[in-house]
């Protein structure tokens, strides 16, 4: 646990017994010190059951409990009672709805290192007046990074995306690439798509039509498995264009139309 690793961390060390008092005294000293310890694990563990049950009410649609139990979390710095806090007044549920206390509470989440809130910052910065925020694509592309680099799928295909359009960040294919490999060796369909059309193009790497199958069967099978049967048309209808007959567009023919 944190706490316990913070205070592990410092190092008790105390010299030879010069008298009883000193003994006595440094005695004392670790007592106190393994009792502070001890108080804060019992409020760490209190929290992390209170966060549970919070969340617990917020997934069932108990809002009501949900604030009573995550505000007060969130106001003593619990990044994840942050974050869920900003989606109830980002969203209107058991509080009104406020943006600007959403983005406030998104942000001390994600200042915290909570890489979902600094994932959905960089989607709020992204796409500003659809949120209801100025949009802003250099901070969202700070914010896709750092959720990128803690392995969020989702953020790194968006990251792809912007070095790929040069928003927000120099235009530069082979670091698109990077990311979306990363989003996409995690299973993002999106980014297993965007592939497939980057070596069917050949844009910034060797062109290679057996790859871009791949990758568009890859997303394809993805994508009928998650129900989004126009996607993985989509992705069919690609294999047919650059490669007609391959076999794996074939099997996901087959699978479109059992």
């Amino acid at each position: 646990m944190d706490i316990l690793d913070r205070q592990g961390a410092i190092p008790l060390h105390f010299g030879p017994k010069k008298t009883n008092f000193y003994y006595y005294l440094s005695m004392s000293i670790i007592i106190l010190i393994f009792s502070l310890i001890l108080n804060l694990l019992m409020i760490d563990i209190s929290h992390s059951d209170q966060f549970k049950d919070g969340f617990t009410a917020y997934t069932q649609g108990d809002h009501e409990r949900a604030l009573k139990l995550l505000q007060p979390l969130a106001q003593q710095g619990h990044a994840g009672a942050q974050f869920y806090l900003g989606n109830m007044y980002a969203n209107g549920t058991g509080v009104k709805k406020d943006i600007n206390k959403a983005m406030q509470w998104f942000h001390k989440a994600a200042e915290q290192g909570y890489a979902t809130a600094q994932w959905f910052l960089g989607w709020a910065y992204l796409n500003g007046e659809r949120v209801g925020i100025q949009k802003n694509a250099d901070e969202a592309a700070i914010w896709f990074l750092k959720a990128a680099k803690q392995g969020v799928p989702e953020a790194q295909y968006f990251l792809g995306n912007m070095y790929k359009d040069g928003v927000g960040v120099k235009k530069d294919i082979r670091e698109a690439i990077r990311w979306y490999r990363k989003a996409a060796d995690q299973g993002d369909l999106a980014a297993q798509y965007n592939l497939g059309g980057i070596y069917a193009t050949g844009e910034g790497v060797p062109q290679s039509f057996s790859t871009a199958v791949e990758w568009y069967y890859m997303a394809g099978k993805g994508y009928l498995e998650a129900g989004n049967r126009d996607s993985a048309q989509e992705a069919y209808d690609r294999i047919r264009k650059i490669s007609p007959g391959h076999p794996l567009g074939q099997k996901l023919q087959e699978s479109l139309n059992p």
